[in-house]
């Protein structure tokens, strides 16, 4: 399985690729770059990548913490309109930040 990167310090967190691959348009418009040149150069933080999950343009900011942000990735992913089975993977200190 293919995945992608969410940059946050202390842990290693992905998501699987099929569910970021649809909104590679709006990661472009973000960020000028595609999902695999963001991949290389280590992800999206978990505001950035919400901001993509759900088209929404990246700036102004979404005004959510990280935090916030993953609470809400998390969400979507337990949505109707996303595939079943869809999850988070994380490694690294997951005392800090989630």
């Amino acid at each position: 399985m293919d995945l992608f990167p969410i940059m946050q310090a202390g842990t290693h967190r992905f998501i699987p690729w099929d569910f970021v691959s649809p909104h590679e348009a709006q990661a472009i418009t973000n960020h000028g770059q595609t999902l695999e040149t963001l991949a290389r150069r280590g992800g999206l933080s978990p505001e950035e990548l919400y901001a993509v999950l759900t088209d929404r343009p990246c700036l102004p900011r979404t005004g959510i913490t990280n935090n916030e942000a993953m609470v809400r990735i998390l969400d979507l992913i337990d949505h109707p309109d996303y595939l079943e089975g869809m999850y988070i993977l994380a490694t690294g200190d997951l005392d800090g930040e989630v």
